[in-house]
């Protein structure tokens, strides 16, 4: 975005040091899964303060991200570890791994055994470049480690926790999420390989300090003026997330005549350009858009008789809709990441800003 430069990251050495001596210091565990909502800030955490502060211990950090290639993390973790060894030979066996079609459904069926052949030898490989450093020590960032849980990679799950097993005195472990629900079932179910594996912890919000940094830095390099009490606000307008924020502080800094409530309706307006609100909105089954509006009001108890009689009025019905239909809607609500269970019959919005946006566009359902 226009106008935000780096020197706006705020820096937090303090969490990043806490992770570091859990892991490496402590020793009682050897993984850690950070969940938390989109726009947190937890990749600008991981690769400006924790992959810079292990590298000042002696340890090499190896990021990931999956949602980068979400049909196939098993090379994107190869690629990660042969860039940061700088390995000519493990980045040729690459090559030979035919890319994998992105699909809902996951890896397509025109994969053959070569891609097996090839992309478990890699893996291996990879792992063997790291066990070549005998004393070396490693820390493995997996962000949006979600993309694990799909059943298309169960077997990758599987090689890893046992290549990881194996080598947990030397290498660490940090899952990074944004879907909470997909992070639970792939460490809190039984059957799934990284069950009970990794500590799982909330990643901590921004605070006002957070506000001041930012606001400091806005007030030395440009002539606009925004007190304290208003950024707060407005920062709090945005769930205390500082990426739609940033976004605000963008149109605040490049406006005319530097009017935070235009420049805060601009950043509303690009954010659910840029998350494509109203093409998810025109996607949903028209039961799971009722669903929703009633969701953004507040409401719960989602299969009560009222519910479901308020819903099928809203879908031009003379009768309450069925148990069955709400419990589908809520089901594929929660397999495409737009809400999350926090407790039984209870769900929020994955994502606050299209929460923000259904109640100015579609209005609410009470």
């Amino acid at each position: 975005m226009a106008g935000i430069a780096k020197s706006w990251h705020y820096p937090r050495p303090r969490l990043a040091l806490q992770y570091y001596q859990t892991l490496f210091d402590v020793g009682l565990i050897s993984a850690l899964a950070l969940h938390g909502k989109r726009r947190m800030g937890k990749t600008e955490f991981l690769q400006q303060d924790l992959m810079p502060l292990v590298r000042e211990h002696g340890v090499i950090p190896i990021y990931a991200n999956f949602w980068e290639a979400r049909s196939d993390p098993g090379k994107t973790l190869v690629h990660a570890i042969a860039s940061e060894l700088n390995d000519k030979g493990l980045l040729q066996m690459l090559k030979l791994t035919p890319r994998l079609s992105a699909s809902l459904g996951g890896v397509s069926a025109g994969v053959d055994m070569e891609y097996r052949k090839h992309g478990t030898s890699s893996l291996d490989e990879a792992f063997d470049r790291l066990d070549a450093g005998k004393t070396q020590r490693y820390l493995m960032l997996f962000d949006e480690a979600q993309v694990l849980a799909e059943l298309a990679h169960q077997e990758l799950q599987a090689a890893l926790r046992s290549k990881l097993d194996t080598r947990k005195e030397r290498i660490k472990v940090i899952m990074v999420g944004s879907s909470v629900e997909r992070l639970s079932r792939m460490l809190r179910t039984e059957d799934q390989p990284f069950y009970r594996w990794a500590n799982m912890q909330d990643f901590p919000m921004l605070d006002d300090d957070f506000v001041r940094y930012e606001l400091s830095i806005l007030h030395a390099i440009s002539r606009h003026r925004l007190d304290e009490a208003s950024a707060q606000d407005i920062f709090r307008q945005f769930d205390c997330l500082p990426e739609p924020f940033r976004v605000f502080l963008d149109k605040f800094l490049t406006s005319v005549n530097g009017d935070a409530a235009t420049a805060l309706q601009a950043a509303h307006d690009e954010m659910a350009v840029d998350g494509h609100f109203e093409e998810r909105w025109e996607a949903f089954k028209p039961a799971d858009q009722q669903l929703l509006r009633y969701l953004a009001a507040g409401g719960q108890e989602l299969t009560s008789a009222a519910t479901r009689e308020l819903i099928g009025h809203s879908l031009g019905r003379s009768s309450p809709e069925s148990v069955a239909t709400i419990q589908n809607a809520i089901k594929r609500l929660k397999e495409a990441d737009v809400v999350v269970s926090i407790a039984r019959g209870r769900y929020e919005f994955q994502d606050s800003e299209f929460l923000h946006w259904l109640l100015r566009e579609k209005g609410r359902l009470d």
